[in-house]
């Protein structure tokens, strides 16, 4: 009997681009993820707000709003993956550190793409 890996941020990846593709599966990823991240708010403390301005970038780039960069999209897609996965590098029901792995993914993600998420902040207001 083979054991389940955990996910990986490659795995993730790769998740992603089928997501892209299926736009119902994007949007119980975004609803999925959106009430998650509420219900952890205050486990995920500086992580929440990243990860709500990764919901709305991809939200306002799926509705034609927002014109993303593909690697952009892509990466946030898997962000949100590895996060409402609760069997990833570290067990989300590990307590304390079952989001340390998925914090450290959110905030990568939002490092690599801070040009485009600063332009679509700015668009925002």
């Amino acid at each position: 009997m083979a054991t389940k890996q955990p996910l990986s941020f490659e795995r993730a990846m790769e998740q992603a681009r089928k997501y892209l593709h299926n736009r119902k599966k994007l949007s119980w990823l975004l609803r999925h993820a959106a009430h998650r991240a509420d219900e952890h708010k205050e486990t995920l403390v500086d992580t929440w707000s990243h990860l709500r301005t990764l919901i709305r970038l991809m939200r306002a780039s799926v509705s034609g709003r927002y014109a993303s960069p593909v690697g952009t999209i892509t990466m946030a897609v898997a962000a949100l993956i590895y996060f409402v996965t609760p069997f990833d590098m570290i067990p989300d029901g590990i307590p304390v550190l079952g989001f340390v792995d998925d914090a450290a993914v959110v905030s990568l993600v939002v490092g690599a793409n801070l040009e485009t998420i600063h332009r679509f902040l700015e668009q925002e207001r």
